[in-house]
């Protein structure tokens, strides 16, 4: 499933941080981001994701998360 992730490491932001700069890039504010987080989902985070899950998280139920949110190459690439 195509995709980038973040690990903990993320320069100093939190992933709140980090996605907002995404949504706020004309590149890529269209592409969806999702929270996998040790953390409660936090406020604030309404808008910024397009799904979180708490960790652990069933491999199997994240893939079909990613699934549910991916945006098909073709439509990606217009």
């Amino acid at each position: 499933f195509p995709g980038r992730r973040t690990g903990c490491k993320l320069g100093g932001k939190s992933g709140a941080e980090l996605a907002a700069e995404l949504k706020s890039s004309p590149v890529f504010g269209s592409v969806p981001v999702m929270a996998v987080s040790a953390l409660n989902k936090e406020a604030g985070w309404d808008g910024l994701f397009v799904d979180y899950m708490q960790k652990p998280y069933d491999i199997y139920e994240l893939k079909a998360k990613i699934d549910q949110h991916a945006i098909p190459l073709a439509v990606a690439s217009q």
